[in-house]
């Protein structure tokens, strides 16, 4: 798996899909407040004993049912919609990633899942991918 720096996924970001990150905006919902500034949020300092994994969807004009609900060791992590990226910092070691479209209306955390074995220090990029039937997937993302 290729590793990127920040700056290479800001531009790949920048040049290949459209996410609005650019423009910081603070939600809130009763007493919970977050930064959605995901640019902000992409660490170039992992912790030594942590490991980064930043899951990318293209932009690919399907609808919202499409969302793909992504976890990681059987713990929702994120439904993922069209044109956005998540990121979370995990110990290092093994790992079970899995994704499933919110379509299939499934609590099932460990669909479709693969192991990853991760490095201190490192940060990881996944493509997710979704269909119009579906189907999701999640690859490491590759600069070629």
């Amino acid at each position: 798996m290729n590793i990127f720096t920040k700056s290479m996924l800001t531009t790949m970001l920048a040049l290949s899909i459209s996410i609005p990150y650019a423009t910081a905006e603070t939600r809130q919902v009763g007493p919970v407040v977050w930064n959605t500034d995901t640019a902000a949020q992409l660490s170039d300092n992992v912790p030594n004993n942590k490991s980064q994994l930043i899951f990318v969807r293209f932009a690919d004009n399907l609808p919202t049912s499409t969302s793909a609900n992504i976890s990681i060791d059987d713990d929702y992590q994120i439904s993922l919609q069209s044109g956005h990226l998540s990121n979370v910092l995990v110990c290092t070691g093994e790992h079970k990633l899995s994704t499933q479209s919110t379509a299939h209306k499934s609590n099932d955390l460990l669909f479709n899942g693969q192991t990853i074995i991760t490095l201190p220090k490192q940060t990881y990029y996944y493509r997710v991918q979704a269909t119009a039937n579906g189907d999701t997937s999640i690859m490491p993302l590759d600069a070629s």
